[in-house]
C-alpha cells in the first residue's frame, strides 16, 4: 500500500507565511541597496526591475497556495492579472475570494503587514544613510 501524503491547510498556511517573509526580506534589503548603489544608476533600475518581477511572482504563489487551501483554483485570467498587477491584484483577489466582509478584514491585514514592510524598509534606509554619512569623506570635522 502507498501511503499518500496531503497538504493540510496548516502546511498551506506555512507556505503563504514563507512567502511573506521572503517578500518582506527581499524588500527591506533592496530599499538600500538602491540607496548604496545610487537609484538612478543603471544596475540600480534592473535590481529594482527583477525585485518587482519576483515580488509578483511571490504575490502569485500565495494566491495560488491560498486559492488551493480553499480549492478554488485560479483561472487563467487571473493568473495574467497577478503577474501584471502584483499587490494590487491581490487585494481584488482577497475581496473577491472571501466575500466583502471577510475579504475587507484579509485587506485591512495585508495592508498593515505592506505598511509595517514600508516602514521597516524607511528604518533600513535611515540607518544606512547614517552610516553612509558618518564614513564618508566629507563628514570629517575641519
Amino acid at each position: 500500500m502507498e501511503n499518500v501524503e496531503s497538504d493540510s491547510p496548516t502546511d498551506y498556511a506555512g507556505k503563504k507565511r514563507n512567502i511573506i517573509i521572503i517578500a518582506a526580506v527581499l524588500f527591506i534589503l533592496n530599499a538600500p541597496l538602491s540607496l548604496i548603489m545610487g537609484e538612478q544608476s543603471p544596475q540600480s533600475k534592473l535590481i529594482n526591475f527583477l525585485i518587482l518581477i519576483t515580488l509578483n511572482i511571490l504575490v502569485f504563489a500565495w494566491i495560488y497556495y491560498d486559492g488551493v487551501e480553499r480549492n478554488r483554483p485560479l483561472g487563467v485570467a487571473w493568473r495574467f492579472l497577478v503577474i501584471f498587477f502584483g499587490i494590487f491584484a491581490l487585494l481584488i483577489y482577497l475581496l473577491k475570494s472571501r466575500g466583502f466582509k471577510k475579504g475587507s478584514i484579509a485587506v485591512g491585514k495585508a495592508l498593515l503587514i505592506i505598511a509595517a514592510i514600508l516602514l521597516t524598509a524607511t528604518v533600513a534606509v535611515v540607518i544606512v544613510s547614517i552610516i553612509l554619512e558618518a564614513f564618508s569623506p566629507h563628514s570629517v570635522l575641519q
